[in-house]
């Protein structure tokens, strides 16, 4: 009984064992997979750190700049030098890119000059100018679209070398190549590639541009003589503004001002411009109708007078002063010399008294009858209505003390 019991455990013992073993193999099979996995894993982490890691480095070495030679288009100083038989790398970049440099010749010898190595989209056009003397090529390289010269220095002098490219395209991948070196003299002389001209300046690089300007006068047509407009005028791109009056002179204003004007008659006002995209004037005229005479009722006499009365007659005295000291008060030593007033009847304004100004500042205007009047003071934009009762009169024009610029910064 016993022996059966032992060998019954024995033959239980021995399964449990078996599938034991079945398990950790298993077991074992499962752990190599994962750790197969793991590896696969970390080998594709791996590859794609070490792409960015290339990206980033390409990236940086393929970042938009000049070629060292720059800048060195025509205007911008003196061009860099290219030895002999030195092979230079250049690009057309930035936009509008004009390329220079320059070798020094010697009487006699012979000279090559070529781009090479273009890379796609660059056609380039090689000049080549010495001593007023010019040499020009587009297509005559020994690849397409590259440029090629050779020539007989006829003096020891300095070489200028001027590329551009005729497609227009401009970036760091436009890239070529320039060459200069002495070459043995050829055994029969060829014809030269290019055809010797009088000196041509080189193309303009960029035109600077023109000023704009706004210039009116509100309104441009009066109803009477002396009644007063508002000229007005905005100029941009500009170094200096005039404004140009009817008597031809001329005051320096800003870029953007306006003044007040009374004329007398029909009269044409400008506008002077200088600016490096080039001067210009605009004019604006402002239209005056003829005064018309209005007549003048004549005094009845009084009753049982034998005749009739005459108007009162009297001098009106003009002071036109720069207030310099601000004491809202005349001093002899701020008059204005020289400036045209006039005094206009209101009644007839074909009646008219104009006098300039003394160093003083004054004008007078003697015999004047009685009666309404405007002075004008077209310089100074100056109209004002006043009544002279045949005594003397006198009126104060005071002119505040202004600062008028020449030039606009």
């Amino acid at each position: 009984m016993n022996q059966k019991t032992r060998s019954k455990t024995e033959v239980m013992s021995s399964r449990e064992t078996k599938g034991e073993g079945r398990k950790g193999k298993a077991r074992r099979t499962l752990g190599a997979a994962g750790c197969l996995v793991l590896l696969v894993l970390l080998f594709i982490l791996a590859s794609c750190l070490l792409a960015s890691c290339l990206l980033a480095l390409s990236s940086q070495a393929q970042a938009p700049g000049p070629d060292p030679y720059e800048p060195d288009d025509p205007g911008t100083g003196d061009p860099p030098w290219i030895a002999n038989g030195e092979v230079q790398q250049r690009s057309f970049y930035p936009d509008g890119d004009v390329d220079t440099a320059r070798f020094r010749v010697k009487a006699g010898r012979w000279y090559d000059v070529h781009t090479q190595s273009l890379a796609p989209l660059v056609d380039t056009f090689l000049r080549v100018e010495i001593a007023g003397v010019i040499y020009e090529d587009d297509d005559g390289g020994t690849e397409p679209l590259a440029s090629r010269l050779t020539f007989q220095a006829a003096e020891t002098t300095d070489a200028f070398i001027t590329i551009a490219t005729t497609q227009g395209v401009y970036s760091t991948t436009q890239t070529y190549e320039l060459y200069a070196a002495v070459v043995p003299a050829p055994t029969n002389t060829p014809p030269p590639t290019s055809t010797p001209r009088s000196t041509q300046p080189p193309p303009p690089t960029a035109t600077p541009a023109r000023p704009i300007i706004s210039f009116s006068a509100t309104p441009d047509r009066v109803e009477k003589p002396g009644d007063c407009v508002t000229l007005r005028w905005q100029v941009e791109r500009a170094a200096e503004v005039y404004l140009v009056h009817p008597n031809g002179n001329q005051e320096g204003v800003t870029g953007q001002d306006e003044r007040q004007v009374c004329p007398l008659e029909t009269s044409v006002y400008a506008l002077k411009v200088h600016a490096p995209g080039g001067n210009e004037t605009v004019e604006v005229e402002v239209t005056v109708p003829p005064p018309t005479p209005t007549p003048t009722p004549k005094p009845t006499g009084a009753a049982g007078s034998g005749g009739s009365s005459k108007a009162e007659k009297g001098t009106v005295h003009v002071v036109v002063f720069v207030d310099e000291n601000r004491s809202q008060a005349y001093d002899p030593q701020e008059g204005v010399l020289g400036a045209l007033a006039t005094l206009m009847s209101q009644a007839d304004p074909s009646h008219l008294w104009s006098a300039a100004t003394d160093e003083q500042g004054q004008a007078h205007f003697p015999k004047v009858p009685a009666g309404s009047y405007i002075l004008l003071i077209p310089h100074l934009g100056y109209a004002e209505a006043v009544t002279f009762r045949g005594e003397g009169l006198t009126l104060d024009v005071l002119v505040p003390p202004i600062e008028l610029p020449s030039r606009i910064p």
